[in-house]
Order: C-alpha cells, then sequence, then structure tokens
C-alpha cells in the first residue's frame, strides 16, 4: 500500500506539472460538504492511505502534508507511515493550520488549486486570501485523470417518510422556509446539505454509507419548489407523491446548469455548505445573501412525534448493547475472540431490532491500547484478540426508522489496574456533571463544555475531541449547529435549545495503554421558568448500565452516587421488560446500589 501511494503522488504530481498547478490541496467532502462521503468522493484517502473521517491534504512537488484533528493522529500517523507525507497534527501547539501553512509558505505568485466542489464557498474565500499574492484556482479536479478506476457516484432508491414518522409535512416545512425568504427580503434559497434535503422533503435515501441520504439539492421561492435527484431513484409513488405536494423534481444532473439560469434575485444560501463552484455560477448574475442553514430548515429542534421515536428506539437499542454486554463479559473468558468478532456481534444484535436500516457509523470496538486512538476501527487483518483483562471500548450506533442512536460504553473484561479505575471513574463524573446541568436560555455548548471537562481537568488530562455533538432524527448522527466545545469556530456557537439531542462523551486516552469513554445521549428539555427567564435541563436517553468494578467510590460525591443508583434504577424498570428471566437477573446484579 505504501508504494501504491507514493506512485499516486507522482501521477498527481505530474499532472499537477502539466497544468503549472504548485500546490494541490485534496479535501474529505463531496459536493455537498458532507462529513461521510460516498467512494468516489474519497480522493484524500486515495491519494493517502488514511482513512479518517476528517481531514486535508496538501501536495507540493518537493512534500506532501496531510492534517489531521486529534481524533485521528496515532491512526494517521499509522497509516501514512512509509509514503513521504508529513503528519501536521492539528490541535498541537506549534502546529500551523492549512491557512497558516500558506499564508506563511506563499511568497510569490505560485498557483495552488483544488477542486471547487468539494470546498465550501465561505472556505474557498479564507483560503484565496491565505494563498495571496498566489493564484487559488478553483476548477480541475485532477484525480479525473489518475483515478482511472473511480466508482461511479451511488444511486439508490429514495423513499418517503410518513407523517408517523416525520411529524410535520414537507408542505409546513417549505412555508417555514418560504416566511424565512420573506423575512430577509429575498426570492429564492439554495439548499445543498444532504440531510437537509432530506428533512424538508420528507423522504430518506442510502448513497452515503450509514446516512440516510440521496445525493440531491433543493431550490424553494415563493410559489415553487425544486428537487433535484439522481435518475431513476424514485418510484412512481413518491414521485407522484411529491407532485401533489407542489414540488418539481429535476435530475440532479442538471443543477449547476438550473442554477446558471438563474439571473436578478437575491437569493439566500448557507456559504459554509454550498459549494464553491455553485457559489460562483449563482453568484455570477445574482446576488447571495448568506444565512444559515439551521434557521431554514431547523431539523435539529425534534417535534413530539420524533422525540417519541428516539425515545422509543433508545430502549431497543439498549436492549442490544446490554445483550452484548453480558455476552462478551462471559464468552472473554471461553473462547478466542477478537475485537473484528465483537464489533460483528453486536452490529448482528442491532441489526435483528425492529425498525433497524443500517448502522449510524462503523463500529469503534478497541481492546486495551487501541482504546487510544479516538477513531479506531478494527480490520479484518489486524484485529487484537480479547483477554479476560482491561478494558474494551465499544462506540456504535444504528439508524431506525424515526431516530439516530450513539453510545459508548467502555467495557472491564477482567481486572483493572488503578489508574485504569481512577479514569474511568473521572470520566463518568465528566459524564454526570454536564448531564446534570440546568441553565438558563441563550446558554450555548461551548458555555456547558467546562462541566464535563472540570472532573478531567483536575487530573491534568484532557481530550481532543469535542463533548459532544447534535444527532439526527433518522438522519445523520453528526448534526449541527449544537455541540459541547469550549473551542469555538469563529461564528456564534448555538443554544442549547428544547428538543436538541446531543451526545455527552468526555474521555480520558493514554497512548499505549488504555482509552476510555462513556457516552449518552441527552435530550434538552424545559426545566422551570420565572422572574428570571427560562430554564433548561437534560433527559438521559441512553440507558445501558456503568460498570460497577471499575468505579471508585472513594472518588465520587454522595450526589454522584445517588445520580448512578438513580439513573441503574431507571435502567432496570425501563429495560428489563424486554429481556429473558436469566438476563434480568443478570442486570439486576450490574445495576444494584453502590
Amino acid at each position: 500500500m505504501k508504494e501504491m501511494i507514493k506512485e499516486r503522488l507522482q501521477l498527481l504530481r505530474g499532472e499537477m506539472t502539466k497544468e503549472g498547478i504548485d500546490c494541490y490541496l485534496i479535501f474529505t467532502s463531496d459536493h455537498h460538504q458532507s462529513e461521510y462521503v460516498d467512494n468516489a468522493f474519497k480522493t484524500r484517502a486515495y491519494i493517502s492511505g488514511f482513512t479518517g473521517s476528517a481531514g486535508t491534504v496538501a501536495v507540493m512537488q518537493e512534500r506532501a502534508i496531510l492534517w489531521a484533528d486529534g481524533r485521528y493522529h496515532v491512526q494517521a500517523a499509522h497509516q501514512i507511515e512509509g509514503t513521504g507525507i508529513e503528519l501536521f497534527r492539528q490541535g498541537i501547539t506549534g502546529v500551523p493550520t492549512l491557512k497558516e501553512f500558506l499564508r506563511d509558505a506563499i511568497k510569490e505568485e505560485v498557483v495552488v488549486a483544488c477542486d471547487g466542489r468539494t470546498i465550501s464557498a465561505s472556505y474557498c474565500k479564507e483560503l484565496a486570501e491565505a494563498v495571496s499574492p498566489g493564484i487559488l484556482r478553483t476548477d480541475i479536479d485532477l484525480f479525473v485523470k489518475i483515478w482511472t478506476d473511480r466508482p461511479k457516484i451511488t444511486a439508490r432508491p429514495v423513499y418517503e417518510l410518513p407523517l408517523t414518522v416525520s411529524g410535520k409535512s414537507r408542505i409546513d416545512k417549505i412555508d417555514h422556509i418560504r416566511r424565512k425568504i420573506k423575512e430577509k427580503d429575498a426570492e429564492a434559497y439554495v439548499l445543498a446539505d444532504l440531510s437537509s434535503v432530506m428533512w424538508l422533503f420528507n423522504i430518506r435515501g442510502s448513497d452515503v454509507t450509514c446516512n440516510p441520504v440521496a445525493f440531491s439539492y433543493a431550490y424553494i421561492t415563493p410559489r415553487e419548489a425544486y428537487l433535484f435527484l439522481q435518475n431513476d431513484v424514485l418510484n412512481a409513488e413518491v414521485r407522484a407523491a411529491l407532485t401533489a405536494d407542489g414540488v418539481f423534481v429535476l435530475p440532479y444532473e442538471e443543477a449547476e446548469n438550473f442554477f446558471a439560469n438563474i439571473t436578478g434575485l437575491n437569493i439566500l444560501a448557507d456559504p459554509d455548505e454550498l459549494n464553491s463552484r455553485n457559489e460562483a455560477i449563482l453568484s455570477s448574475h445574482n446576488r447571495i445573501i448568506p444565512v444559515k442553514n439551521h434557521e431554514m430548515t431547523p431539523k435539529q429542534i425534534k417535534n413530539e412525534t420524533e422525540i417519541t421515536l428516539a425515545r422509543k428506539f433508545h430502549v431497543a437499542d439498549a436492549v442490544s448493547v446490554i445483550r452484548f454486554i453480558r455476552y462478551i463479559k462471559d464468552a472473554v473468558n471461553k473462547e478466542e475472540l477478537t475485537e473484528c468478532d465483537a464489533a460483528a456481534y453486536i452490529d448482528r444484535l442491532r441489526s435483528e431490532n425492529e425498525g433497524y436500516t443500517d448502522l449510524s457509523f462503523e463500529t469503534i470496538c478497541a481492546y486495551g491500547p487501541n482504546g487510544a486512538i479516538i477513531h479506531y476501527a478494527p480490520e479484518e487483518n489486524s484485529c487484537a484478540a480479547l483477554k479476560p483483562e482491561g478494558f474494551l471500548l465499544v462506540d456504535s450506533g444504528a439508524q431506525y426508522l424515526g431516530a439516530t442512536t450513539d453510545i459508548t460504553r467502555t467495557i472491564a473484561l477482567g481486572p483493572l489496574k488503578e489508574i485504569e479505575k481512577r479514569d474511568y471513574t473521572a470520566v463518568l463524573k465528566a459524564v454526570i456533571a454536564l448531564a446534570n446541568a440546568k441553565f438558563i436560555e441563550g446558554v450555548s455548548g461551548a458555555n456547558l463544555d467546562i462541566l464535563a471537562r472540570g472532573p478531567i481537568w483536575n487530573l491534568g488530562l484532557d481530550y481532543r475531541h469535542g463533548t459532544g455533538h447534535g444527532i439526527g432524527a433518522f438522519l445523520n448522527v453528526h448534526e449541527g449547529p449544537q455541540n459541547f466545545r469550549y473551542k469555538t469556530p469563529d461564528h456564534e456557537p448555538a443554544p442549547i435549545m428544547p428538543g436538541m439531542i446531543t451526545s455527552d462523551e468526555p474521555g480520558i486516552y493514554i497512548e499505549n495503554s488504555h482509552g476510555i469513554r462513556i457516552e449518552n445521549e441527552l435530550l434538552c428539555i424545559p426545566y422551570l421558568e420565572n422572574e428570571w427567564g427560562k430554564f433548561h435541563a437534560f433527559e438521559t436517553l441512553t440507558l445501558v448500565p456503568f460498570e460497577r468494578e471499575a468505579i471508585l467510590t472513594s472518588m465520587l460525591e454522595q450526589s454522584e452516587i445517588d445520580w448512578i443508583n438513580d439513573y441503574h434504577e431507571r435502567v432496570y424498570e425501563t429495560i428489563s421488560p424486554y429481556l429473558e428471566d436469566d438476563e434480568k437477573a443478570w442486570l439486576e446484579t450490574v445495576v444494584r446500589p453502590l
């Protein structure tokens, strides 16, 4: 593989020379700025060998650099070893960002290029400033020349969600956008984010693994609604239903030409989601008014139907995870198992649940030191063997017909070291601190993040990922705008509001030793209202017990012990009716009071 990467880099550099390009940038996203992408868009993985869900590569004639964030520092270093590609570990003091690197490295009129469809309009403008006095070209995809067996874009059937799942009709959702268009003195709205298009029209697809989306665009005016989809993905029934609601369905491949023929309008668009090529096409004959997508398609605020389904499917999901934990604790003492075996087992349990459609991401199943690789995924040829000792970290989830789940449990397979217990208890304290938060309206995840990090900072430790991310309703497992992250981007962090579902997942990662993460999903709910304003709180949706044998009660306050006992009582009362008698008996011992 290493030699293959070197050959691909050589071919790319040859094409760069032909085009007069000094630096070629390869991003992770597709034409919609998606986090997870179809195989046809995995150019960064193709040219570097690094398979993480985020990262950027810059290729020059004499060097190549990969930028990877803290989730992937260990994985990236391993995967690019021997390729000649340098690793720039994002978030580490002294490591420049891509923009900083370009700003410092570009001292003359060199040519930097990229495929403008894989970069947002807003980021493109930032890079153009960083490249100056050089030139940024966004009109060229060099992989057309070097990736000869590149897969075609996936095009799978698109289906409709009934109102019993969506909770709100597409006509009502489109009307919401039309009111926003009027409020902002505009005449149209262009929507490029795949999950938002799915939400808006109450449809789903499966073009991207683990994400129930289809390649699409939407264009909404006060009188018309256009939906762009690939050919032959709609059956006659769904097409008729869309048409009956006034939706014009056009070929996905014609979206650029359609945009090119729009003239003289004030058009709303999110520059963080619209790719730079489409932005250039639209802005050449129109005025683009920047707007945040979540204002136009507020899918982050779950309606009552979506909340009801979230609670329902978290119960089904918890049954699967609890059965998995019981199985793996017992089986590791009796048979030879690997991380891959464990991942396959929990995936199979979930697949048997009513309403299951897919995993929500590739299962992370990491034993021992592999747990310190934040987004580690076991591979068949390198799965670690499990032993009846230490920790197994399992981060997993599923897509159900109405809900998306994401849960992490770090499971004790046998005797633990004292430092493993200390770190587990600290992470559990962090989970509890955030879950217990009561806060006034307007508070963001950036404000709340310190609650979770506090118990870990007290040990002089930290983790290089956010404490939590928004989660979709049978949509993407990572959904904005909300999160728990004190290191915020340049834009204003989003307030945490009732109806939002966000993960609570602090961790401790000690390289070559162990990794611990505990993750629950939190639903923001109203708490109280008085003369000081409206206050909010959290309901924990995830219902899976913690590891008694990993908890040092000496590190806990009485209030934390009470919280764990109350949570475990709720787990038993809610989940036990769905278990067999022997499973109930096992769960009862697991959740007994501390």
